[in-house]
């Protein structure tokens, strides 16, 4: 016997587990990036440019992000990067995001971590950063909420209901 289930409760756990999917898969990716882009080749590169954006937040709260332009060059060929760190995003951090815009002030060298199979994809900074694993746990905790409400609404529609059937003769 199956329960009657409107629609709307089997699409809203499928936005949970489309929206958490994608965040978790975009949050690990940059992740794996930091992880393995440390043994990628490096060479001397120069910052260009630098600035310290400051932008409010819908609630009102100020974050800051780091925009860098740097050069660099590989066999001879010249390559401009503007990433940090493949986890590096904008917060409310303004002191970190100061230090870091200190230490990237245009005309210091610094060290490129680049992929020697694309060049042209280049970072400052690799490693572990602990906060890139917010994106992380987000994604998985909605993707979690979303296959435990699908599951739940699944059983009460299709699951078995049949109590009598178990109860057995005197």
């Amino acid at each position: 016997m199956t329960q009657k289930v409107p629609i709307v409760f089997f699409a809203l756990p499928l936005v949970f587990v489309i929206i958490g999917g994608w965040v978790s898969f975009r949050a690990l990716r940059g992740q794996l990036d930091a992880l393995f882009s440390s043994s990628w080749s490096t060479t001397s590169g120069h910052i260009l440019d630098s600035s310290i954006e400051s932008k409010r937040g819908r609630k009102g709260a100020m974050r800051y992000e780091v925009k860098v332009t740097y050069q660099y060059s590989v066999g001879g060929e010249d390559f401009t990067g503007t990433r940090i760190h493949p986890t590096y995003v904008s917060d409310w951090h303004q002191d970190s995001h100061e230090q870091l815009h200190r230490r990237l002030a245009p005309r210091s060298v610094v060290k490129v971590y680049y992929r020697p199979t694309s060049p042209s994809q280049s970072y400052l900074a690799t490693g572990f950063i602990s906060t890139g694993f917010l994106p992380l746990l987000f994604g998985l905790i909605f993707l979690g909420a979303g296959l435990a409400f699908g599951a739940m609404m699944w059983l009460i529609r299709y699951g078995d209901h049949d109590y009598v059937r178990l109860i057995g003769p005197p």
